[in-house]
């Protein structure tokens, strides 16, 4: 007898919906969705369908690669808001292309609170890390031509505010970034302090070193006395 995880048998519930789903827009023909199927092949079924068709939850969850217990705490857990409405006989159901985008909005906040604990666990915030990242490229999150802010460092609140579907990821400096659009003025700010901060280590480390040069200096001797 197989053992099933709990995942292979939430996912159980998941095939019966899909093969009830697709006799009913399949009804004459021999589509192959199974109980057998392999949750593999039958999201690759699943993505053929139309935006707009529904799904019921635990096709969604099968569909997005979730458990019972990760698909029930998002659906409780906004934002992102959930596109889950209720259906026939108060069943959660949602369109699969509003799936998506919820999929992708709930992946880039956990992606951007795990980046900004594993940064703050680093010390980023030290004025010696904004000069380092200065002269860096970084990978920024724009929003229909407005910086969101910096993937490293995302604000979780800005992906709120923001059209998933239309996220871009662009790499520039600091400075590249500071001369864009951007969505949240105060957030932006926070970037020219850091900047301002950063300019200023760079310039009083140069100085120091310069300073530590002419120190270290051989003294110049004295010319010879004249014959």
């Amino acid at each position: 007898m197989t053992t099933h995880t709990n995942r292979e048998a939430y996912y159980d519930e998941g095939r019966a919906q899909a093969v009830k789903l697709f006799n009913e827009l399949y009804p004459r023909t021999s589509h192959g969705v199974t109980m057998v199927i392999s949750a593999a092949e039958l999201r690759q079924r699943l993505h053929k369908l139309p935006l707009t068709q529904k799904f019921k939850a635990a096709l969604a969850d099968l569909y997005l690669a979730l458990d019972v217990f990760e698909g029930r705490a998002r659906r409780k857990d906004e934002p992102p808001e959930s596109p889950f409405e209720l259906g026939p006989r108060k069943s959660l159901m949602a369109e699969r292309g509003k799936l998506l985008e919820w999929d992708a909005a709930w992946r880039l906040k956990e992606a951007a609170q795990v980046i900004a604990q594993k940064f703050e666990a680093a010390g980023a915030t030290e004025v010696q890390d904004y000069g380092r990242r200065l002269r860096q490229k970084l990978l920024w999150l724009v929003a229909q031509g407005q910086v969101l802010g910096s993937v490293d460092d995302m604000p979780v609140v800005a992906l709120d505010q923001a059209d998933v579907a239309e996220l871009d990821v662009l790499e520039w400096t600091t400075e590249e970034a500071l001369m864009q659009p951007w969505l949240d003025p105060d957030e932006r700010a926070l970037w020219v302090n850091r900047y301002i901060a950063g300019n200023r280590y760079i310039e009083s480390a140069v100085q120091r070193a310069a300073l530590d040069q002419v120190a270290d200096a051989p003294p110049t001797p004295d010319p010879p006395p004249l014959l």
